[in-house]
């Protein structure tokens, strides 16, 4: 029964289910996030912000920086809405200006509307679209700040065109990202879908690599040789997988790594024996945040193990 369900089931769960169809290389995990919040790389000890700097080691690997190079430009897309596209650009920008370096994160989904919760100057409504119609020439008419996040802007949107394919292709996209990598160390690119719209292969040509999402319980598994085929014809440039929204246990559980070491929902460092928990010193410790209480009877029962 275990076997036939699995069958039928044509979402992607684990990380098996992407490996075993796909050699494209996988650079993040990205486990479930309860709530709404927009950014949170900004809480150090949470799982997710560790996971997003992993993320980034293995991209600086992928495109490392060296001084003749000028701003290293990520495309994030997926193959449909829903897949966590804004979440992870968001917060990729989020972890590189970290590292003190100067980061644009451009909503480029001409389609669509967005606007983070976490921008200033709200009421301030241009972006990329009044630049690539001419209305201004300047960076600093359409960037939005964030707090906590001083090198890190936003662009915005602007108002929806009507021919967004046709903007997209125009000479003023040529003349925006010369500025834009004159301005900045990187720039992160929130794109369409590439499987609804053509708008991220006219984005392609400017950038460096390729972030491409899919969503555990979400994603098709079926949709993985559209991937390939986009990564075997070259239509996106270096393009790798983050697999997002990863539930690491229970019923529809990931098996990917290490997604309980170390932390827990106060992040502390420990391990785990069988169902318990045990702290890092072998006892509990109500006075540090670190250690959870000890459960009743464990102690007996690892002993007995013994």
């Amino acid at each position: 029964m275990l076997y036939l369900i699995d069958l039928m089931n044509d979402k992607i769960v684990s990380r098996n289910d992407i490996t075993t169809r796909s050699d494209i290389a996988i650079v993040g995990e990205i486990s479930h996030l309860e709530g709404q919040d927009e950014l949170v790389v900004n809480k150090s000890r949470s799982m997710i912000a560790e996971q997003f700097r992993i993320m980034r080691s293995n991209l600086q690997f992928l495109l490392p920086v060296t001084k003749d190079t000028k701003a290293k430009t990520f495309l994030i897309t997926s193959t449909i809405s829903g897949e966590g596209k804004s979440f992870i650009s968001t917060n990729l920008a989020g972890v590189l200006e970290l590292t003190g370096k100067k980061v644009a994160l451009l909503e480029f989904d001409l389609r669509k509307l967005k606007s983070l919760k976490i921008i200033r100057n709200e009421e301030f409504n241009k972006g990329i679209t009044n630049f690539l119609i001419g209305q201004t020439d300047e960076l600093d008419d359409l960037a939005y700040s964030i707090e906590d996040f001083p090198n890190l802007h936003v662009y915005k949107t602007g108002p929806l065109p009507p021919n967004p394919s046709e903007i997209m292709i125009s000479e003023r996209m040529e003349l925006l990202f010369e500025k834009l990598k004159d301005s900045y160390d990187y720039i992160v690119i929130d794109s369409s879908p590439v499987g609804l719209v053509s708008d991220a292969f006219a984005l392609e040509r400017y950038t460096d690599a390729t972030i491409y999402i899919v969503r555990q319980r979400y994603s098709l598994k079926k949709k993985l040789g559209f991937i390939n085929e986009l990564k075997s014809s070259g239509k996106l440039r270096n393009m790798v997988l983050v697999i997002n929204d990863i539930n690491p246990s229970g019923k529809y559980g990931y098996y990917g790594y290490g997604y309980t070491y170390g932390y827990r929902n106060n992040y502390g460092y420990g391990g785990y024996y069988g169902n318990n928990y045990y702290g890092a010193y072998g006892k509990s410790n109500k006075d540090n945040a670190y250690f959870d209480e000890e459960k009743p009877g464990f102690w007996k029962r690892l002993w007995s193990k013994s």
